[in-house]
């Protein structure tokens, strides 16, 4: 999983990320490229 600062993370790791920044995932959109997924986060 790419953060846009061409840094990649196993969806995993950046999960556990947000999660300690406070953050959850609201939204998850599947296929809007080649082996993309967007994440809509949220403040916890």
């Amino acid at each position: 999983m790419a953060n846009g600062n061409s840094r990649m993370y196993h969806s995993k790791v950046l999960l556990k990320l947000l999660q300690q920044a406070g953050f959850y995932v609201d939204e998850d959109i599947d296929d809007i490229g080649l082996g993309h997924t967007l994440l809509r986060c949220k403040l916890k």
